[in-house]
């Protein structure tokens, strides 16, 4: 015989608790839906496996004309469904988890791996000014060719590498 406590539906359809069957029923397959599509994905928007190279960029200081000889290429992959920006500044490179949405790209930089080498200035310092502006979402612009990556630290142009 069935106590208070027994967890069985009632002909209302709400459970003990009060939250209808079918709400949690919703929960559970929109929860699913959203991580098998891989929204946060760069494949979920045209950017996977696209190897592109940096064409120009900005800071509050103005252009950042060392580009032309040390450009920055970026990659974005989608792999295990988590996706991942291989980033090679001037001088080393980075690797690190990365979301992207209708209008950001987010880079994970606290699970960010970093290869290990010494750039004598100013090419190390290249490399500190990409990391200061990937701390911050990214807002971005892609229009098949052009990938625009901005923030209030700075912006980067793209071009498609291959």
């Amino acid at each position: 015989m069935a106590g208070p406590s027994d967890r069985r539906r009632s002909r209302t359809g709400v459970d003990p608790v009060g939250i209808p069957a079918r709400r949690i029923l919703l929960g559970v397959l929109a929860v699913f839906a959203g991580a098998v599509s891989g929204c946060g994905s760069p494949a979920a928007h045209g950017l996977d496996d696209i190897e592109f190279r940096t064409v120009s960029g900005t800071d509050p200081a103005g252009d950042l004309r060392w580009l032309e000889d040390h450009p920055i290429y970026w990659r974005m992959t989608s792999a295990g469904g988590e996706g991942t920006a291989v980033i090679r500044p001037p001088c080393s490179g980075l690797q690190a988890p990365v979301r992207v949405t209708e209008d950001k790209v987010v880079v994970d930089t606290r699970r960010m791996s970093i290869e290990a080498q010494y750039c004598e200035p100013p090419v190390g310092d290249y490399d500190l000014w990409l990391h200061h502006l990937i701390e911050r979402p990214l807002n971005y612009s892609w229009d098949g060719e052009t990938l625009i990556l901005s923030n209030d630290r700075g912006s980067l142009t793209f071009e498609r590498e291959e």
